[in-house]
């Protein structure tokens, strides 16, 4: 029997977000019922329109300011579980702190608020591979490894800080405040605790946007780069998940007695741009081309770093998708919305 069953209300804040809005969709498509937390009232037509045919197992929630105390009580309440997806992301700010405050502030005011209602269950939270490692780690990473590199790059340099560590060291300093507010308030949770630390994901986008250049974060990137030619160093090499792996590996969080304590790293493989010029450009779909580069330079490139999911496979028992299908369906997805156009490449 699945420890949160379905048919069991859960809370997910941030519902508008890019992860956020798959963790909806296949929370409901297993059977349970959604409440969504959102920022202001209008960010909710697109939500209701999108579920519109799960009626009332589906309703959201306005909580203007998440880094208030008790800002998730009316949230929270009647719910049997918290997934914790809202958090800033960004690449170009300036002070620190207008990313570590509300990822820190709103992570708490969540976990607080939780703490006060004996029918939550579990409580997840949407971390990131980027509180686990940063770019000058090498070997193989695992989930006991914390990106301490972002923060004694914070720490030294402040604003000048480099601005990928900058967003890095606020999922770091959420999670770890998270952790300790579990540790010091055992007496207090009925609920238990665990964390989902995905790399880069990408994927087909059911937010709701303004036009390509307002996709989230990962996926303007992965536009800019593979249909636009935008220039990255050569050097650059990371990790991939499929947007729709990581949401339901918080579906099977929620289903897994077992997982509860844990901190899962998400990750389906790893990955050179030109990987994905070659996936493209193999695919000839029409309106659809990425730069040449040099092909097959992928299979052949070293990677410094390794990432070890063993854990989330075994525990989760999630398996990850494949590159080309993912890749696939991003093209029909921006093509859908007239996001991508045919190129000079």
């Amino acid at each position: 029997m699945p420890f949160v069953e379905p048919g069991s209300k859960v809370l997910v804040t941030g519902a508008n977000g890019f992860i956020a809005v798959w963790i909806l969709k296949h929370l409901l498509e297993a059977g349970y019922a959604v409440r969504g937390s959102i920022r202001s009232q209008e960010k909710a037509t697109h939500l209701h329109s999108l579920f519109a045919d799960y009626g009332t197992k589906f309703e959201t929630i306005v909580v203007p300011d998440i880094t208030e105390v008790d800002a998730f009580d009316e949230a929270i309440q009647g719910a049997d579980a918290v997934i914790h997806a809202a958090s800033p992301v960004s690449f170009s700010t300036e002070d620190p702190q207008d990313l570590i405050k509300p990822a820190v502030d709103g992570t708490i005011s969540v976990l607080s608020s939780a703490a006060k209602f004996p029918n939550i269950k579990r409580v997840t939270q949407l971390s990131s591979a980027a509180a686990i490692t940063g770019a000058a780690d090498v070997g193989n990473i695992d989930e006991r490894n914390w990106n301490d590199g972002a923060l004694n790059e914070v720490k030294t340099k402040g604003r000048a800080a480099n601005q990928v560590a900058k967003y890095q060291v606020s999922t770091y300093l959420a999670e770890k405040a998270a952790w300790d507010f579990v540790e010091s308030h055992k007496s207090q949770l009925t609920s238990d605790f665990l964390t989902i630390c995905p790399v880069l994901s990408f994927g087909p986008v059911l937010q709701e946007t303004a036009g390509p250049d307002k996709l989230n974060e990962t996926m303007k990137e992965f536009a800019d780069v593979v249909f636009r030619g935008e220039v990255r160093p050569a050097d650059y090499q990371a990790s991939w998940i499929d947007v729709r792996d990581v949401s339901r590996a918080h579906v099977l969080a929620l289903q897994k007695k077992e997982a509860g304590g844990k901190r899962f790293l998400l990750g389906a493989g790893q990955f050179v741009w030109q990987d994905f010029y070659d996936i493209v450009n193999d695919l000839e779909i029409p309106g659809a081309r990425a730069p040449v580069g040099e092909p097959g330079v992928g299979r052949s490139t070293t990677y410094v770093k390794t990432y070890n999911t063993s854990l989330a496979r075994r525990v989760l028992g999630i398996e990850f998708g494949d590159q080309t299908t993912m890749t696939r369906d991003i093209i029909e997805n921006l093509q859908q919305r007239g996001y991508l156009f045919a190129s000079n490449f």
